[in-house]
């Protein structure tokens, strides 16, 4: 008998919060190296169409590798949540 009904933290399996450390890692790595082709496109060469589609590709990507971001972020700190209220 459980009073409190079942853990809801039991169903998140590790090898997933470990798959989004790694994956937070990945999208780390891009956002730091779109940063600095989106720099270096940006100011220090002269604009062409090729460096100009270059550029915003960078910067699509970017954005998406943010918005990646904040969704593995909103998973671990509901899974940090989880653990900290079910024990």
């Amino acid at each position: 008998w459980e009073e409190y009904g079942p853990d809801p933290c039991s169903g998140i399996p590790y090898s997933l919060i470990a798959f989004a450390g790694v994956c937070l890692g990945i999208s780390l790595c891009g956002l730091a190296g779109n940063g600095v082709v989106m720099w270096f496109l940006g100011f220090h060469t002269k604009q062409s169409p090729f460096t100009v589609y270059i550029l915003n590709l960078a910067v699509a990507d970017f954005s998406l590798l943010l918005l990646f971001l904040l969704f593995i972020l909103a998973f671990l700190s509901l899974v940090a949540f989880c653990a900290s209220l079910f024990p």
